[in-house]
C-alpha cells in the first residue's frame, strides 16, 4: 500500500506507534462491549485500524441515538480520529457512550 491509498497528502503529520510485546495486525478482528448511557451492552467486533469515529458509526446504526456522541475508556474521553489502537484498546475492552 502507499500513503494515498490512505488519503494521506503533502503537509500531513503521521504519528508512528512502535509495539514491542505481541501487537495486533491491522486486519485483525476481535469484539469490545459498548456500554451506553442508556445502561445498556452491545458487543461490536471492530478492527485495530478503526478510529472512535468509525466505532460511533457503528453504534448510531445499531440503535437510535443522538448525532454527536462521545466515548471513553477508564475516564478519559477519546478522540474521534485516533484508532483503536493508538489506545490500546484490545480483545473485550469496554468503551462507554455519552451524549
Amino acid at each position: 500500500r502507499t500513503l494515498a491509498d490512505y488519503n494521506i497528502q503533502k503537509e500531513f503529520t503521521l504519528h508512528l506507534v512502535l509495539s514491542l510485546c505481541g501487537g495486533y495486525r491491522e486486519d485483525e478482528v476481535y469484539p469490545i462491549i459498548v456500554s451506553t448511557y442508556n445502561r445498556e451492552k452491545f458487543t461490536l467486533e471492530v478492527r485495530t485500524s478503526f478510529t472512535i469515529e468509525n466505532v460511533i458509526i457503528m453504534v448510531q446504526e445499531k440503535g437510535d441515538y443522538k448525532d454527536r456522541l462521545q466515548m471513553s475508556l477508564d475516564g478519559q474521553y477519546l478522540e474521534y480520529k485516533k484508532s483503536l489502537f493508538s489506545f490500546n484498546i484490545r480483545n473485550n475492552r469496554t468503551l462507554h457512550l455519552t451524549g
